[in-house]
């Protein structure tokens, strides 16, 4: 993309010896054309310039010429940068343009060489059907005859800052074509920047006063939790960090003076100051926004030719009662919370972000939405969120918002990257274009024979998606869906569509390539789901005649298929931290080597003697005695306790030997899960009276520890064992979340699953 200039003066005219036709205005023929391009202007005109040329010529096969004597033209194409006392001034946006057919020609108008350039995109979509779907996907059709109807367009964009974090949008030709503002990575670059326009962004306080730096010598600076400093975050009301703020600022802007943006923002946690003063202003505000709102205006106020931006984000969401954001303070409101089954509007409940959008929009116009469009914890799992990104667009400009980032993912490939990512960018620009005429275009260009059969399986899984009844989020495990869209029964139609695309393209290798490319979620899906799925006839494990189970065949080459593809084509992580292909091969291989149990032939029923979390039921009380080992994973196949301790009953089917009892639990800090401080467990053989024959005390409870499944042995009556009929199994919680959590009243969770019996 060329740079920004304003107000500059440019004239691009192609000169015919022809005439319009009709009112239409022949082009090329034959790949030749009579006319010429005239230019006036700087660098801008002439970058500007090339571009026609460049596609026009790959259109039509057609050289134009410069015209350099300034000749007076009877029929024209004009490309023209419009000032101030140009009557269409008013009519558009600095990245706006108009093209429009006159008596003589054509005319192009723009404010900037951008809008200029966007204006020629444009014009080569509209009316060549030149197309660019990724930035390896540029399709420009062979027109030897090439003319134009009558025009009249005027076009700016629904957003005035438009930036997709997907992986074509950061790469040309997509970038200019799709007309984003986000910053060009060379190929293969490590990480991206967001935007030219931004000199820092997001999370930025730890970097303008680090913990590293000051949190020894100065703990005030920082957040107070529960009575401790905490360097996760900052105590906003410190005079000094105000000013150590503003001095990290005006270091870092010296080294980019171009840079208009400068986010001022809070830490990605909750940890949130509360001492006496920060607590008052939030107290006041009726939101943690009130302190934060108060410090950037302030920052904003020591530097008026920049925009500062500030995170209205989880905790921060909610608009603060009294405070308004200053003329140059950006809001840049997050979506994390929302449910993608159904379009933001249309969430009534209290506190929803629908709620707290529209009381952001009382206070100010300056507001960035900060989107999200993909399941983060999941990259390759079908999301069906596709009608409800044009909805949502729609619902965030009627709300004030000027600026959009559209978060998915970088890694190529990962679920629909490269629909979603055109969709986005288009209905960013317009947010009134037909969302599934954009859909099928894309479909029909780049899946080809295909497009039917991804178009049935997208609103087959959106239709299922809507009769479940059930949100739509973003860090879900598949067995969320287990009973809806991503029901087994589901997978099949899916995997059946599918067959009949890859058919429909036939030998077509490319084709072949981009169709396995969307058939790869369904893949990982059905193994996700079907692991989730124990002693049902779509669990991944089988009875063997003498008892035991072993791994069906089809779940080795589902996962052998998906991982040979993913090597290959991506995408490189299957979770947002992280898990590349063969770390995933690798944690399913050893899931089928160890993941089933025999123990619970030996149980006849259990009870949970203190209720488990409605919030995690997985499959009642016995996911904890059905043989199937849970993963890390603690949406399924656990059941959770939250600030309770877990205490469950086990009948056996007879009384008999007992001389262990084994079972797994999480360690989660992120998720405020952690291992119990004791486990007791103790027998019967009348199911009335209970003595306690083993204990185990963790040494480590409560303690910070890397995520992680905990194995523990606890041998009965010192490994002798003892004859029982039933077998009760206590764990104490740890209680309150340890103050080194930053967490301030809040209960820990214990998360039990396999109690085997030995």
């Amino acid at each position: 993309m060329i740079k920004k200039t304003s107000f500059i003066a440019i004239l691009l005219i192609l000169v015919a010896t022809g005439f319009i036709r009709a009112q239409k205005l022949l082009l090329a023929e034959n790949g030749k054309t009579p006319y010429q391009i005239e230019t006036m202007g700087g660098e801008g005109t002439l970058a500007v310039a090339n571009i026609f040329t460049t596609y026009f010529n790959k259109l039509t096969g057609a050289n134009i010429t410069f015209d350099d004597k300034k000749t007076v033209l009877a029929y024209s194409v004009l490309f023209q940068i419009i000032q101030k006392d140009n009557k269409e001034w008013s009519q558009l946006s600095d990245q706006g343009f108009i093209i429009k057919t006159e008596a003589k020609g054509l005319t192009f108008c723009a404010r900037t060489d951008q809008g200029l350039e966007y204006a020629v995109y444009t014009f080569f979509e509209k009316y060549a059907n030149c197309r660019c779907y990724t930035k390896n996907v540029l399709i420009i059709p062979n027109l030897p005859y090439f003319e134009i109807p009558q025009i009249n367009l005027i076009e700016n964009p629904s957003f005035g800052f438009r930036v997709s974090y997907n992986n074509n949008a950061y790469y040309q030709p997509f970038t200019s074509w799709q007309k984003l503002n986000n910053a060009v990575a060379e190929e293969n670059a490590d990480g991206y920047d967001i935007s030219s326009d931004w000199g820092l962004w997001v999370h930025t306080l730890r970097k303008l006063v680090p913990a590293s730096e000051y949190f020894e010598t100065h703990p005030e600076y920082f957040a107070l939790r529960d009575g401790v400093r905490n360097p996760n975050q900052l105590c906003l009301s410190n005079p000094d960090v105000l000013k150590i703020v503003i001095a990290s600022l005006q270091k870092l802007m010296a080294d980019r003076p171009d840079a208009k943006y400068w986010s001022v923002s809070q830490g990605d946690n909750f940890d949130y100051c509360e001492c006496p003063k920060c607590s008052a202003v939030d107290k006041a505000e009726g939101s943690p926004s009130g302190s934060i709102l108060r410090f950037v205006n302030k920052v904003a106020a020591a530097f008026p030719d920049k925009i500062i931006s500030t995170l209205a984000y989880q905790y921060s969401r909610k608009p603060p009662l009294i405070t308004k954001p200053a003329s140059n303070v950006n809001i840049m409101l997050c979506t994390i919370e929302c449910d993608r089954s159904k379009p933001i509007s249309e969430d009534t409940a209290k506190g929803s972000f629908k709620e707290d959008i529209i009381g952001w929009s009382k206070i100010t116009k300056n507001i960035l939405v900060w989107d999200y469009v993909v399941n983060f914890s999941n990259s390759l799992l079908p999301f069906p969120n596709f009608h409800v990104l044009q909805p949502n667009l729609k619902f965030f400009k009627e709300n004030h918002a000027t600026m959009m980032f559209e978060q998915g993912f970088t890694t190529e490939n990962t679920e629909f990257s490269n629909l979603r990512g055109y969709m986005l960018a288009k209905l960013m620009w317009n947010v009134n274009q037909n969302a599934d005429s954009l859909m099928n275009d894309f479909l029909r260009g780049y899946y080809g024979k295909a497009a039917p059969y991804i178009r049935a399986y997208i609103d087959l899984m959106t239709s299922e998606l809507k009769k479940s009844g059930k949100d739509l989020t973003l860090y879900e495990p598949a067995s969320t869906h287990k009973d809806g869209y991503l029901s087994p029964q589901n997978l099949i139609t899916y995997f059946d569509l599918f067959d009949k695309a890859l058919k429909a393209v036939g030998n077509d290798t490319v084709m072949k390539v981009r169709v396995e490319n969307a058939l790869q979620p369904v893949r990982y899906a059905w193994l996700e789901v079907c692991q989730m799925m124990p002693h049902t006839p779509y669990w991944l494990f089988e009875q063997t005649p003498n008892g035991t189970y072993k791994v069906k065949k089809q779940a080795l080459t589902m996962l052998s298929e998906l991982i040979t593809h993913a090597k290959k084509y991506g995408p490189a992580i299957f979770h947002e931290s992280g898990i590349p292909p063969e770390q995933y091969q690798k944690n399913m291989l050893n899931y089928f080597d160890k993941a089933v149990s025999s123990s619970f032939t030996k149980v006849k029923g259990i009870t949970c003697d203190i209720p488990y979390s409605d919030e995690y039921p997985a499959d009642g009380p016995n996911t904890i005695v059905d043989g199937a080992f849970g993963t890390q994973n603690y949406y399924a196949l656990w059941l959770g306790w939250c600030d309770t301790n877990m205490q469950a009953t086990i009948e056996l089917k007879e009384t008999q030997m007992v001389k262990e009892v084994q079972l797994n639990c999480l360690d989660n800090n992120d998720s405020w899960i952690l291992a119990p401080t004791e486990i007791k467990v103790s027998f019967s053989t009348d199911g009335k009276e209970f003595k306690q024959i083993g204990r185990y005390v963790n040494p480590h409870a409560g303690e910070k520890i890397d995520k992680q499944i905990v194995h523990y042995t606890i041998p009965l009556n010192k490994g002798k064992g003892v004859m029982a009929k039933y077998i009760r199994v206590f764990c104490r919680n740890v209680g309150k979340m340890p103050k080194w959590s930053g967490v301030v009243d809040g209960g820990a969770w214990v998360f039990v699953d396999e109690v085997e019996i030995k």
